[in-house]
């Protein structure tokens, strides 16, 4: 806007020829800056336009990638549509992304991770600041996944990451974001973590995403299903506080 305003203050002094003459040298200095203006600010618009197109690219790529994945499990779609929130059937998509060779594993962490050795691979490369790229497939209810990839660079990690939903039997992406890893963790207990950054004062969703690689125990797991999952830990701190029957005020759920 501002530059728009100064080219037709300037080009309505070129066509004055009284105040052009009167005026030469400092026309004439500011016509060059003029100039400079412009075509610094034509090459930043370029630049912008073509990191704002290569962008577009990658998600375009991204959400074609991810649409394939679920292709993979069609079949178990088609035929288990009333219980594809079951634990049963989670585990059979599960096991068509790992026969197509992806790393898997549910967002409940209720079946172990396929293909983890994909994973623990590239956390030892990124560790080492080596180059290297892994995909891990997150199974949600109703089909849905969420397809991650990483990239690790110079002890960085990129991330990519496209939300597939199913409508009218066939699989849509809906969401893409990418990132890069303000802070990243391969626990000693067997889990990736990555943070994305977010601005102090920030209220929003946390920007830390987990996934569980190592194997749990089973007992432990029929456990967890049959005390924890119930309760959960969301706006409640029952499971998470050193209480007993004398002493339950602080427990809030």
């Amino acid at each position: 806007m501002l530059l728009k305003k100064m080219q037709q203050y300037w080009m309505s002094i070129l066509k004055n020829k009284k105040i052009f003459m009167g005026n030469y040298y400092i026309c004439k200095i500011f016509a060059m800056i003029l100039i400079v203006l412009i075509v610094f600010t034509g090459c930043g618009q370029n630049r912008i336009t073509e990191k704002e197109e290569k962008k577009e690219t990658v998600e375009s790529e991204m959400n074609a990638e991810v649409k394939k994945t679920a292709q993979t499990f069609r079949s178990v779609y088609m035929k288990e549509k009333s219980e594809l929130n079951t634990l049963k059937v989670k585990r059979k998509i599960i096991n068509c992304l790992e026969e197509k060779g992806y790393a898997a594993v549910d967002c409940d962490n209720q079946i172990d991770m396929v293909n983890r050795e994909k994973v623990e691979d590239f956390c030892k490369a990124a560790e080492k600041e080596e180059q290297a790229a892994v995909d891990i497939v997150v199974v949600f209810d109703e089909g849905e996944i969420i397809q991650y990839h990483l990239e690790s660079m110079n002890g960085k990690i990129n991330v990519r990451l496209c939300q597939v939903k199913w409508k009218d039997n066939s699989p849509q992406a809906n969401y893409y974001d990418e990132y890069e890893a303000y802070e990243w963790k391969y626990t000693e207990k067997g889990y990736l973590f990555l943070e994305e950054y977010h601005p102090p004062g920030f209220d929003g969703a946390p920007g830390e995403t987990g996934f569980r690689v190592q194997p749990l125990d089973k007992t432990c797991r029929e456990l967890n299903r049959k005390y924890v999952m119930p309760l959960g830990y969301a706006l409640n701190n029952l499971l998470i506080t050193n209480w007993d029957n004398q002493n339950y005020m602080i427990v809030s759920y």
